[in-house]
């Protein structure tokens, strides 16, 4: 099984060890696909449009990823490399950004979750 991602084989530990019938897989695998495709277009174009509008945001967003991504010399420019875990622990301002991007474009049920019990007053 060295063709199969780890990702794909601990989500498989995972719904063994809790016991998840072969309907239930389905239902949680085709919820993340779904997941992944209904936002990541939706984001990548919101998320492009808020950097290149939101003055200086590019050019400090560059500066802290430039450790990270390494291009190649031709034109045009291409990716050559991507230090993932660095991406990931050390640039807050991309983190933010994609945060922020969620907060003003996607349903902010997707983010959000209720961490302790809340009251409201009705002002009465």
């Amino acid at each position: 099984m060295s063709d199969i991602s780890k990702v794909a084989l601990e989500r498989d530990r995972v719904y063994n060890r809790h016991g998840w019938t072969f309907q239930e897989r389905g239902a949680g695998d085709l919820a993340v696909l779904w997941g992944q495709n209904a936002n990541t277009q939706r984001l990548s174009f919101w998320l492009i449009a808020y950097v290149y509008s939101t003055p200086g945001l590019l050019a400090r967003l560059r500066t802290e990823i430039a450790p990270y991504c390494t291009l190649s010399d031709t034109m045009p420019l291409e990716i050559d490399s991507m230090n993932l875990p660095g991406l990931f622990v050390n640039c807050p301002l991309l983190k933010a950004s994609i945060f922020e991007t969620y907060r003003m474009a996607n349903e902010a049920t997707s983010i959000r979750y209720v961490a302790r019990p809340v009251t409201i007053d009705d002002g009465a």
